[in-house]
């Protein structure tokens, strides 16, 4: 199963510069997946599926509004729920933005055989 996302980032502040070894915004990032009542299902890192191609370098969060679409993939997914709900949970490795961000929750309908 893999998931395939439209992530908005909305830096209001002054541009960040991150660190990173895959080149994106999201690398300190996770996806986490629920149930309706709010049982965790699974979550996994976005990198996960990478292979780092780079020493950690800088790049920068601008200032505004950010638009990136990712795939992330869950290998071995279980869940028999027909809706999951979506988020991010991370930060932005090398700035004071680290750790504790939190996306909006989005529900998915997932196709059942």
């Amino acid at each position: 199963m893999a998931f395939e996302l439209d992530v908005r980032v909305h830096n209001e502040g002054e541009a960040l510069n991150m660190l990173t070894n895959f080149n994106s915004i999201l690398d300190g990032f996770e996806l986490h997946t629920t149930a309706s009542d709010g049982t965790q299902i699974a979550s996994t890192h976005y990198t996960f599926h990478q292979s780092p191609f780079a020493q950690d370098r800088a790049i920068p969060v601008a200032k505004g509004t950010t638009t990136l679409s990712i795939v992330v993939p869950f290998q071995d997914w279980t869940s028999p729920a027909d809706v999951v709900h979506l988020h991010l949970e991370g930060g932005f490795r090398g700035t004071p933005w680290a750790v504790g961000l939190v996306s909006n929750t989005v529900p998915v309908r997932i196709p059942q055989p």
